[in-house]
């Protein structure tokens, strides 16, 4: 078993090694400090050399697409055709990345799919930094999921992303999975790494308040639960989940604010503030 001494000795030992394959890229010298390398040492502990396989080859992925700068084209088309975005930070400031398949209507190519995921989780990484966070928490709103979203491949494609982001996951809430995904995930759930598949926890939306409650403050947790709620009320017309109330619709109580509360889909006010 590995102690944090030696998890970050290896690091230091990682971030030297590597040095010159990131030297020339001030954004990879940045990008590769010594908290990125104890994450890749942490994701193979029981070897060194593949943590530095690892973190070579995900430098090497990083050089070749520039996920800083990747964008999601179809969101900048067409925002509603995604949903998977960052809504608040957990109680160890870590952020929290929800998404509901209901409300992402241009979601069935998986390509798009992981270029949307990419931007999103280097969005959360960069959080962080800012927020003293190590660590992601997913929820995953299965709301209006169907056949057409039983494409292993989406799932196929996620794995050697994740690579990319090695431990950095805390938890990856399935919330009303149907039977239907069953199939999907019995393909993946082989391939995940024991650390990951013990993260993965399937809840229903009744008892998801108290799961949510073990890593979210009360704020978040009731942010999560009114969304939820409200894409499953709200179907039509689509939501547009990035517009805020205004200060007018919010001292006027207009229709729009009867229907939504105080609601903001954008996030929480924690994360908005």
């Amino acid at each position: 078993t590995c102690t944090m001494e030696d998890i970050i000795a290896s690091a230091e030992r990682l971030r030297d090694e590597v040095k010159v394959l990131v030297e020339d890229d001030p954004l990879l010298t940045e990008w590769c400090d010594i908290d990125c390398c104890e994450r890749f040492v942490r994701a193979r502990p029981s070897s060194y050399d593949d943590a530095r396989a690892l973190l070579v080859k995900s430098i090497a992925w990083r050089k070749d697409t520039q996920p800083h700068i990747m964008e999601c084209k179809q969101c900048n088309e067409d925002p509603l055709s995604h949903n998977m975005r960052i809504v608040g930070l957990d109680r160890d400031h870590n952020p929290v990345i929800y998404t509901c398949f209901s409300q992402a209507l241009n979601r069935f190519s998986p390509e798009d799919s992981i270029r949307h995921l990419t931007r999103v989780t280097e969005d959360a990484m960069t959080l962080n930094k800012h927020q003293g966070g190590k660590k992601i928490i997913w929820v995953i709103d299965f709301d209006g999921f169907s056949f057409s979203d039983c494409n292993p491949r989406t799932a196929m494609l996620v794995l050697p992303l994740l690579d990319n982001y090695p431990d950095t996951l805390r938890a990856i809430f399935l919330v009303d999975a149907p039977m239907i995904f069953n199939g999907t995930y019995k393909v993946v759930a082989p391939l995940l790494p024991a650390t990951t598949k013990e993260k993965v926890k399937f809840v229903s939306l009744k008892a998801s308040q108290e799961e949510f409650s073990k890593f979210c403050d009360e704020n978040t947790t009731q942010w999560m639960l009114d969304e939820m709620q409200e894409n499953r009320e709200r179907r039509k017309p689509p939501k547009q989940y990035w517009v805020g109330l205004s200060a007018a619709e919010k001292s006027e109580g207009g229709e729009e604010e009867d229907a939504r509360g105080n609601h903001d889909p954008r996030g929480t006010s924690e994360l908005l503030s």
